[in-house]
């Protein structure tokens, strides 16, 4: 190897992914009803945003390594061309229309500017890690995915199988404490999905108990400062619930700063991820490790 080619090797941009991830809860939730629920989903085409649609593809059970298993597969996002519609010739800059457009012919099983997001469903955990920038640089945001997962849950032969489906972006371990951290404390709202019976926090239990006993899928909680309070000041048990909203639902926070500033938090706004070099490694291993290390606990 010459001297040049050794600089041109040392100033190559590593290949990297960035993962993150999203929590399911499926309610009722008998044993094996998350992988029913993906596999459901294999090669079920939706609308994800714009002219754009996903579908999962080559889904398959596999075990990672402590013992654990996942189901492994691939979301491909695609553009769906509007058949009918006018056409543009960039270099002549005119409208093509008319006969000229209807000669215009593509294959009718084919969709142009494929993206490829892998993922693996940790079946205990019900949570789906992804590459959130995949190693072509292409980018799939939390809130995009988040959206296509609904819209499958949504579709008709889903929604008779599993009519109770909700999805939440999973924060950084800190987010709450963002949340919570605003100046002087105006506002404070908690969204909490019904959390699974198998999470294992006992409050997560009473809370999933609670719901259930009067029927319901999800509680809203909103908290307002009182005239002539200072602020805010959540107790125990508000943070407890708060916890649980975090990554079965949201929290908002609504403060101002000394300077009269408004400021208004989410920990959906602080989505978990985590980039790591694929340093000539299978992707899907590199998220295994990153399951392993329960980078989110």
């Amino acid at each position: 190897m010459t001297k040049k080619e050794r600089k041109s090797k040392k100033d190559r941009k590593p290949k990297t992914i960035t993962v993150s991830c999203m929590n399911l809860t499926i309610s009722p939730h008998p044993y094996g009803v998350y992988e029913d629920f993906i596999l459901k989903n294999v090669n079920n085409e939706v609308h994800a945003f714009g002219e754009e649609r996903a579908q999962i593809v080559n889904a398959s059970k596999r075990q990672m390594h402590k013992k654990k298993w996942a189901l492994c597969g691939y979301l491909l996002v695609y553009t769906e061309l509007i058949k009918g519609g006018a056409w543009f010739d960039v270099q002549a800059r005119e409208v093509i229309s008319g006969e000229e457009a209807e000669n215009i012919q593509l294959p009718e099983n084919y969709r142009p500017n494929v993206k490829s997001f892998r993922f693996v469903f940790d079946l205990e955990r019900h949570e789906l890690f992804y590459e959130r920038i995949n190693d072509k640089d292409q980018k799939l945001p939390p809130k995009k995915l988040k959206k296509i997962l609904e819209n499958m849950a949504e579709t008709e032969g889903v929604r008779r199988e599993f009519p109770d489906v909700s999805v939440t972006v999973m924060p950084t371990k800190d987010a709450l404490e963002k949340v919570l951290a605003v100046p002087n404390l105006k506002k404070l709202e908690i969204r909490l999905e019904r959390p699974n019976a198998d999470d294992i926090e006992d409050h997560k239990h009473r809370l999933m108990r609670r719901l259930e006993a009067m029927g319901a899928r999800k509680e809203d909680i909103i908290l307002t400062k009182a005239k002539g309070a200072m602020a805010l000041v959540p107790d125990e048990e508000t943070k407890i619930l708060a916890r649980v909203g975090s990554i079965s639902g949201y929290v908002r926070a609504i403060g101002k700063t000394l300077a009269g500033m408004l400021v208004d938090r989410k920990t959906t706004d602080y989505p978990y991820e985590e980039t790591v070099e694929l340093d000539g490694s299978d992707p899907f291993e590199i998220i295994f490790g990153l399951i392993d290390n329960e980078a989110l606990e």
